[in-house]
């Protein structure tokens, strides 16, 4: 058994070593790992390193080893509900298992020969630049799921179950200010701890994310990237538009335009994965700056400034009319355009709430639907959205009150919260 270690990931293009029989090999990044061990067990965690009364991980994950006579008899992996802390693991037809918190290091151990990649992780990245659930691009490895336990016995043999769930307290708010104060607080309880750690910067971007968070931070040290095409521009005055509110000392980032596809094979050769996001080229640029560490800022805008949310808002008290009718063909195609745009929310709002077709499904959803169709079969694409919902499905139930529009906002939000997950790449 090879020690929890912060490890280079590997050569992609080698195949690698074959493993004994039985052994279990720990390959993790992140510096923060904590391990524990005594005669009968290696406890491996991420997070806080707390557990709950169950012994499993309130945030972060955890791998378990039991021992006897200093062999491992079995293999616990583990992942809190709400954690973006990845674990993957490979296992082998004699026994063995790989646990990594990092794709790259997964891939590299894998023999060349048995990389291979599946049409439905093919399809999942063409809908959802991610795989989401348990599965990865390439068969074979694989990922352990949100408030998931996954245990490998003494035989090899491998099950998983759900273990932890995602409980909603409902908050009554008398008003808008009351909620304000909730998300005040919660805010601030979160972010607290952070401002009193050394030399880390927030990526700020001048949007509702990253503004919203810098204003918990207080003043501080701001990064943002960019690159030096004129379409950017706007996006640079935003972030030192709100780096001069909130009184921050800000740095901006720029790569050459012509520079961007090469930085873009070199964060996929990094990762061993395509990226999720465009903006990972630009993240990488600010990775490379001086600060130990970065805050960043994800999913407030899933609820508060999210463009289609916000559309689905505007369009639901008419949503009647516009299912119904179509723009005269005689108005100019700037508005007939803006209308059809509108009468699709509103059909959208009016199919079921886990229905490809609805619109929480729509949500993270980067890829023109039909063309998914053309290229993978209707079948397909139509078991990728519901694989999506089934997974939300086993962590959270979105409750059968409030209006149709309430019910869809929060599916959605539930998809882009545990399905498309950026953080873990780029962490």
């Amino acid at each position: 058994m090879s020690p929890p270690q912060q490890v280079e990931p590997g050569s992609l293009e080698q195949p690698a070593a074959v493993m004994p029989p039985h052994a279990v090999r720990l390959l993790f990044t992140n510096p923060d790992v904590r391990v524990v061990e005594d005669a009968d067990a290696v406890v491996v965690t991420t997070g806080s390193g707390a557990m709950s009364a169950d012994g499993l991980p309130i945030d972060g994950t955890m791998v378990r080893l039991r021992l006897r006579n200093s062999s491992v008899t079995d293999v616990t992996l583990a992942r809190s509900v709400t954690t973006s802390d990845e674990l993957y693991f490979n296992t082998t037809d004699s026994g063995g298992i790989t646990v990594s918190d990092h794709f790259r290091n997964a891939i590299a151990v894998l023999p060349t020969d048995e990389r291979r990649v599946s049409q439905e992780a093919v399809c999942d990245h063409f809908l959802f630049r991610t795989t989401p659930g348990y599965s990865t691009y390439v068969d074979g490895i694989q990922r352990v799921g949100q408030g998931s336990v996954v245990t490998r016995g003494r035989s090899g043999a491998v099950s998983a179950v759900v273990a932890q769930t995602l409980d909603l307290v409902e908050t009554r708010a008398n008003g808008l200010k009351d909620a304000a104060d909730v998300l005040d607080s919660a805010l601030e309880l979160e972010v607290a701890p952070l401002r009193d750690l050394p030399d880390v910067a927030n990526l700020l971007s001048g949007g509702i994310d990253s503004t919203l968070i810098q204003s918990y931070l207080g003043r501080g040290r701001t990064l943002s990237s960019s690159i030096d095409s004129p379409e950017f521009r706007f996006e640079e005055s935003y972030a030192r538009a709100a780096s001069g509110i909130l009184g921050t000392e800000h740095t901006v980032c720029t790569i050459a335009e012509r520079e961007y596809l090469s930085r873009l094979e070199d964060c996929i050769v990094a990762l061993g994965a395509p990226p999720h996001h465009l903006q990972t080229v630009l993240l990488d640029t600010a990775f490379q700056t001086g600060p130990s560490g970065y805050v960043t800022a994800q999913f407030a805008d899933a609820l508060f400034g999210l463009d289609a949310a916000r559309r689905a808002a505007a369009v639901w008290p008419w949503r009647s009319v516009l299912r119904s009718f179509r723009a005269p063909p005689v108005v100019p195609a700037r508005v007939r355009k803006a209308w059809t745009s509108r009468r699709n929310t509103a059909r959208s709002l009016a199919q079921p709430l886990r229905d490809p077709a609805g619109f929480a499904s729509r949500f993270a959803v980067y890829s023109e639907i039909p063309l998914a169709e053309q290229l993978f079969g209707a079948d397909m694409v139509e078991r990728r959205f519901a694989r999506r919902h089934e997974y939300i499905d086993e962590r959270i139930r979105v409750g059968s009150e409030g209006s149709e529009l309430a019910r869809q906002l929060e599916q959605g939000h539930w998809l882009d919260f545990f399905c498309d997950n950026t953080v873990s790449i780029w962490r």
